[in-house]
């Protein structure tokens, strides 16, 4: 057990280097917005984001405008 959470807590030290390991990255300085807005790693999940939100909103949008459906009317025409 001891020597297996070595292996993993020496995995996970090393798992940061790993990231800055691909070239490319750092090409801006990671303390503006522009670092998020052009690089790749962080553009891409801005983008889905973005899309999941929009996309829960037209949902959202479309079941407001949408007819109660015929059991509901149902429902309510028995109330007393």
């Amino acid at each position: 057990m001891q020597r297996t959470l070595g292996a993993a807590a020496a995995m996970l030290a090393g798992a940061p280097a790993a990231a800055w390991a691909h070239p490319g990255h750092g090409s801006t300085d990671p303390a503006t917005v522009t670092h998020f807005l052009l690089e790749p790693e962080h553009l891409l999940p801005l983008v889905l984001l973005g899309l999941a939100g929009a996309l829960g909103i037209a949902i959202k949008r479309k079941r407001d405008k949408a007819p109660p459906d015929d059991l509901a009317r149902e429902v309510v025409r028995k109330k007393p």
